[in-house]
C-alpha cells in the first residue's frame, strides 16, 4: 500500500508538472498506458494521479469518460483572479500579525532571486515562474492558516499554468518582478495597508496580462 502511494504520487507530479508547464496542452488525452510506459509503473498509481488531478481542475473527464487536460477559458481566468485578489489580501492581513524580519527577509531572498533571472542573458522563464509560485505560497504559509496556504498552493499551480499557455511571462515577467520587490519593501517598512494595495493591485495586473 505505502508502494503503491508513492508511484501515485510520483505519477502525480509528473504529470501534474507537464501540464503546469504546458508540455501537456489543453484538451490533450492523458492516457494511462503512455504514462505507465513513461513512469515504468503500473497503471493503477497512473490512474490515481489522473483522478487527483481531475479533482483539483487540471484534468477533467469527458463524455467517454476518457480524461483530458482542462481547457482554459477567459472566463476562468477572471474567476482565478477575483478569488487570488481577495485570498492574497487576506494574506498579507494575517502575516501582519506574525511577521518577523527573518520572514519577510525570505521573502526578500525570493525577490532577489527573481531579479538575477530576469538580468541573465537568456531567461529561463520556467525557473522565473516556480520562484513566482514560490513566493506567493511561502506569504501564504506565513500566515500560519494551513487552509489558506493548500488553497493558494492549488490555485497558483492554475495561475503558473496560465502564465505559461498565454506567454504572460516572456512579455511582463520583469514588469512582474518588479511589483514584487515594490511589495516586500512595503512588508519591510512595516506599512502593511500599502502592501494590502499592492498584492491586490499586482493580481488584478496579472489578469489583465494574461486576458490580453
Amino acid at each position: 500500500m505505502e508502494k503503491s502511494g508513492g508511484f501515485a504520487e510520483k505519477a502525480y507530479q509528473i504529470i501534474k508538472a507537464d501540464i503546469t508547464n504546458g508540455k501537456l496542452r489543453p484538451g490533450e488525452l492523458l492516457v494511462e498506458s503512455r504514462f505507465s510506459k513513461q513512469i515504468h509503473i503500473s497503471r493503477t498509481p497512473v490512474r490515481a494521479a489522473l483522478q487527483r488531478l481531475v479533482c483539483e481542475g487540471l484534468a477533467q473527464t469527458d463524455a467517454n469518460k476518457s480524461v483530458r487536460v482542462t481547457n482554459v477559458t477567459e472566463e476562468d481566468i477572471e474567476q482565478i483572479t477575483q478569488v487570488r485578489r481577495e485570498l492574497e489580501t487576506l494574506a498579507v492581513r494575517l502575516f501582519r500579525d506574525r511577521a518577523t524580519p527573518e520572514k519577510i527577509a525570505g521573502l526578500r531572498a525570493l525577490c532577489q532571486r527573481e531579479c538575477a533571472l530576469v538580468s541573465a542573458p537568456s531567461i529561463d522563464y520556467l525557473a522565473l515562474i516556480e520562484v513566482d509560485y514560490q513566493l506567493h505560497t511561502a506569504l501564504a504559509e506565513m500566515t500560519g492558516n494551513r487552509f489558506l496556504w493548500e488553497t493558494m498552493k492549488r490555485i497558483k499551480t492554475s495561475s503558473n499554468r496560465f502564465l505559461i499557455l498565454s506567454g504572460t511571462m516572456e512579455k511582463y515577467g520583469a514588469l512582474g518582478v518588479k511589483e514584487h520587490d515594490e511589495f516586500v519593501s512595503f512588508l519591510e517598512k512595516g506599512r502593511f495597508d500599502y502592501a494590502e494595495l499592492a498584492i491586490r493591485n499586482h493580481v488584478v495586473k496579472i489578469g489583465e496580462r494574461i486576458l490580453i
